[in-house]
């Protein structure tokens, strides 16, 4: 979702060669894998290009917080409910993943609105992961992205403090929430998924809805283009 820049690893983008074998065995693989060209559209949307770069005013970097605070506690309120009825299936997630919080924390800082309207492009998502409010799988689905993004979005994190001037901390928690542990983070979530054990067609339905909070995350990027 967020952009990576170039010096480095993509953690979320799949090598060619070995990813057929490791799809297999690992619904991570294949969830990067399916949603490679979805995922590239996302980041490369002149928006998400202008966020990396740290060109973006700060009316514009809240307007993104903004949006993103209500695709979160929409996803977030569903996967507390998912969590409750179904633990074992719900693992890889604990509370330091959950974003609301944060949000709100930075909205305040830069002087957004902690209370804000849906975009077509925020409200589109809000209601295709509402229309999978009892999916489990497909909430991990769209968690899975949001949760993949924390890759990239520290450099971003980086790029707005000095463009914005912010320090580190709020006004910038939600993009950088694991700091120097983002790495290790990242691989524990990835373990944690695929020791669940998901059948194919719970990782079908992990796919799909991946590829939809790509094309949210898009369309979320085209609203706030035509508003800057």
């Amino acid at each position: 979702m967020h952009p990576t820049p170039s010096h480095v690893a993509r953690p979320n983008t799949p090598a060619s060669g070995d990813a057929p074998a490791a799809i297999a065995g690992s619904v991570m693989a294949r969830l990067k894998q399916e949603t490679v060209e979805l995922h590239h559209l996302a980041e490369s949307h002149p928006f998400q290009r202008a966020m990396v770069s740290g060109s973006i005013s700060r009316v514009q970097y809240v307007r993104w917080l903004e949006q993103m605070l209500l695709v979160h506690r929409c996803l977030e309120g569903h996967l507390r409910r998912a969590r409750s009825s179904e633990p074992d299936r719900c693992r890889a997630i604990d509370d330091s993943q959950y974003r609301e919080a944060a949000l709100l924390e930075d909205i305040a800082h830069c002087g957004g609105n902690k209370a804000p309207q849906p975009l077509p492009g925020a409200a589109a998502l809000i209601r295709d992961i509402d229309q999978a409010r009892n999916d489990t799988a497909a909430l991990l689905g769209f968690h899975y992205v949001l949760e993949g993004s924390t890759n990239g979005s520290k450099y971003i994190a980086a790029a707005l403090r000095m463009r914005l001037g912010l320090a580190e901390g709020p006004g910038t928690r939600y993009l950088d929430p694991y700091g120097d542990s983002q790495r290790a983070r990242w691989k524990q979530f990835r373990q944690d998924m695929d020791s669940i054990g998901f059948s194919k067609s719970e990782s079908d339905t992990m796919v799909k809805a991946a590829a939809q909070m790509f094309e949210g995350i898009r369309r979320i990027s085209d609203d706030l283009q035509v508003q800057s």
